[in-house]
């Protein structure tokens, strides 16, 4: 690949990344017994070999609920070594608290690109099951009692040429 992705792994890429949007677990709920509001142990995204955000919030089945999620700024195909700002955004009509945690990874599960944090609601973490390289709300990027949703941003460096398509996993 010279410079930009094909069309086809753009694609497929968008197109994971919806489903990756739709399929993910939400962190909608207030904070449950197990449940860490300075943000998740690394590896609950639901990407293979992982668990999701029902681990620590058991309150609720995964994806009930009002909610919803939403991630803007997602490239429609990534252009090798290009920088993204991403949008992560919760609502629900009930929650007081949010959360989430991404990570990016290539077909072996590996980290894909770099991602680092915009401001203090955000943390960057490597760890989990298999070293994987994660982004996640920190304590102040919960809001403690703020209703109707939230929102932050992720900044995300894609991988180099060659890397292929990419899935996004989110809880």
């Amino acid at each position: 690949m010279n410079g930009t992705t094909k069309a086809s792994t753009g694609r497929m890429f968008a197109k994971r990344l919806r489903s990756a949007a739709v399929a993910g677990s939400l962190l909608l709920l207030a904070a449950t017994a197990g449940a860490f509001s300075a943000g998740p142990q690394d590896g609950r995204t639901n990407a293979p070999g992982e668990t999701n955000c029902t681990a620590c919030h058991a309150t609720f089945p995964l994806n009930s609920g009002l909610g919803s999620l939403a991630i803007t700024n997602l490239p429609a195909a990534y252009t090798p070594s290009q920088h993204y700002l991403l949008n992560v955004s919760l609502q629900d009509p009930v929650a007081q608290r949010w959360g989430f945690e991404l990570t990016l990874l290539d077909q072996a599960g590996v980290s894909a690109g770099s991602l680092a944090a915009v401001d203090a609601t955000v943390q960057i973490s490597t760890g989990g099951p298999f070293g994987r390289t994660y982004a996640k709300h920190t304590s102040s990027g919960n809001f403690l009692g703020q209703t109707g949703g939230a929102s932050w941003l992720v900044s995300w460096t894609a991988p180099a040429a060659g890397a292929g398509d990419l899935r996004l996993y989110i809880a």
